[in-house]
Parts: structure tokens; sequence; C-alpha cells
């Protein structure tokens, strides 16, 4: 018997910092990792109307970075299906 591994939906979190005037914010995971990401890393919207507390969906790069954990997507999202903060 194998474990499979199911991948169905991006990982979820929610904008802990951010940073406009220095183009980055961090997001907390619901597997609560600390995920940095950059200005250009946001689809679907705009970095600049990011604030902290909003709900995001990420794509998280394979290789971490000299600073850890970083998205190479994040997109806004309406809501999470699981909160990191609760």
């Amino acid at each position: 018997q194998r474990d499979v591994k199911h991948h169905d939906a991006p990982l979820q979190g929610k904008i802990v910092e951010i940073r406009h005037d220095q183009g980055y914010g961090q997001i907390i995971a619901t597997d609560n990792r600390l995920i940095y990401f950059h200005e250009n890393s946001v689809v679907d919207g705009k970095f600049a109307d990011l604030a902290q507390g909003d709900p995001v969906e990420m794509v998280v790069q394979s290789k971490e970075s000299a600073i850890g954990p970083q998205a190479s997507t994040v997109r806004p999202i309406s809501g999470l299906e699981y909160d990191p903060g609760q």
C-alpha cells in the first residue's frame, strides 16, 4: 500500500506582515509556516491593495531561499477554509 499525496487546493494563509514601502510581506500558512512573498508574486490583484489579515492562496517555491520559504505566486481570496489564527 502506497501513500498518495493529494494536492487538491493551493496552500492558503493570511498576511501577517506587509511592507508596502519595501515591496514584501509575510504570510502565515494553514500549515503554520511563515512564508515570505515579494510584490512581484501577487496575481489577480495589486500588492498595494493587500493588507494585514487578508486571506490569500499561494504556491510556495520548492527550493527555500536564504530567508526561508518563499511564495512564487500569491493570490487574494475571499476567505480561508482553515484559519491558522484561530
